[in-house]
């Protein structure tokens, strides 16, 4: 059985540019304008990944439009600037943003060519302030020369609590009103499921959930965040968690609001874990009468009653579907064990388990007992020239296969975000048991 692609995941750091993150940081803050201080092409960079994610979401079905998108304009700097220096260039630029915009306040950074010329473009924002009366903030970035795309997101972010936070002492409160959360980092925008779920976790604690920070915040929505009582991270590899986490840091260090910070809550088990610590934290917040009411039991069971409503469309089809697991080489890093939670959840018939020719001896044995822990009497074969997979069977791998004729569903990257996600795998895994036929099929689980 070929492998038609192998997908080999690596833990080296990979570089890339900061002034994406920038923009994210402030891609929907009411009013705000971006500035690239570098040639018209680094803005495709921005553009491209934009558009990557928004067919992404448009694909999920989770795509919302943005009640405001930030304009992105480039300095447009050139060879003669290479060589002149391009500050003069950059003040130009300002002047036609305020003319055309009338932005309530403007964000430059600089590219990896301004850095390579030295242009001083801290100096030409302050003095744009001074000019228009209105912030213009400069984040000392340099495109590829001193980070990536974090490093730019957090010193926009850093930025943003200076200017536009203030620690605020909060008057008493009684305990039937609701503690204040601000979410940190944005998770694909708040029409993805994994925010939804967040939310929907977060609100079944009687929380009211205030922004997600720093992406979709106004100036007006930033100055009140210090009324926040703590803030909950979003993150996503664990390269982005450190990075959100930092931002959370600063700000607990500038406003005095702690956050609240676990493991993403990924299947059951992962989910009931989430919840105990999430009530711990809620307990140990503040010792008055709002926290000491937890009922913990009620909250996990009104979560298995949303996971079990949203199965129900899915069961039947996918309990008498015939399901072969494929697992290749991955990143030893990553955990599968949420795909196994994941089929013996919904009560699925785990045929056979075929660990393919590029796993080495360690990661197999791994992949054994971890197949054992939930079915204990699958088949696991290894992958040899005459293995065949059956035709009717609904194939779940880590990589495609080459064989045209197989329904198969790859599996994501990154693990589903809490019981929302296992059940939006689960309606991949159902299009695929209602294809007919000898028509194979390869869907994706991001």
């Amino acid at each position: 059985m070929a492998v038609n692609k192998r997908r080999f995941i690596k833990d080296k750091v990979s570089y890339s540019c900061s002034m994406p993150g920038v923009w994210k940081a402030v891609a929907h803050s009411e009013g705000c304008v971006v500035v690239y201080h570098a040639p018209k092409a680094c803005a495709h960079i921005t553009e491209e990944m934009e558009r990557n994610q928004y067919f992404r979401m448009l694909a999920r079905r989770e795509y919302t439009n943005p009640p405001y998108t930030a304009p992105l304009i480039t300095s447009n700097i050139a060879k003669k600037e290479s060589i002149f220096g391009g500050s003069q260039l950059l003040k130009k630029c300002l002047d036609y943003v305020v003319a055309t915009y009338k932005p309530r306040y403007i964000v430059v950074t600089d590219s990896c060519v301004a850095g390579v010329i030295g242009d001083d473009s801290a100096a030409v924002c302050q003095e744009a302030e001074q000019e228009y009366g209105i912030p213009v903030l400069h984040v000392d970035c340099h495109g590829f020369l001193d980070g990536e795309y974090y490093g730019g997101f957090i010193s926009a972010a850093k930025l943003l609590i200076d200017r536009f936070m203030a620690k605020k002492e909060l008057p008493n409160v009684t305990s039937d009103q609701p503690y204040k959360v601000t979410l940190i980092g944005e998770k694909d925008g708040p029409g993805s499921m994994a925010i939804q779920q967040f939310c929907a976790l977060i609100e079944d604690f009687g929380l009211e959930i205030y922004k997600a920070f720093p992406g979709y915040c106004s100036i007006e929505d930033m100055q009140k965040i210090g009324e926040s009582d703590f803030t909950v991270i979003l993150g996503g590899t664990q390269k982005a968690y450190a990075y959100l986490r930092e931002i959370a840091d600063y700000m607990n260090e500038k406003l005095g609001i702690s956050h609240f910070a676990s493991d993403y809550p990924i299947g059951w088990e992962g989910t009931r874990r989430w919840l105990d610590d999430f009530s711990v934290f809620l307990q140990n917040f503040k010792s008055d009468a709002k926290n000491h009411k937890i009922e913990i039991e009620a909250i996990k069971a009104n979560v298995w009653r949303r996971f079990e409503e949203g199965f129900e469309p899915f069961k039947k089809t996918l309990q008498e579907a015939s399901i072969v697991l494929s697992l290749g080489y991955i990143n030893p890093n990553y955990d599968l064990s949420w795909v196994l939670e994941w089929i013996h959840l919904g009560n699925l018939s785990l045929a056979k388990v075929v660990i393919l020719d590029n796993v080495p001896e360690t990661q197999q044995a791994m992949y054994r007992t971890m197949v054992q822990r939930f079915y204990p009497e699958t088949t696991i074969v290894l992958e040899t020239a005459d293995t065949v997979l059956p035709k009717d069977a609904l194939i779940i791998t880590t990589q495609e296969l080459a064989e045209p004729f197989l329904r198969q569903l790859i599996l994501p990257c990154l693990p589903p975000i809490g019981m929302a996600g296992l059940v939006q795998m689960y309606r991949k895994l159902f299009m695929l048991a209602r294809r007919r036929g000898e028509r194979g099929i390869v869907l994706y689980g991001w």
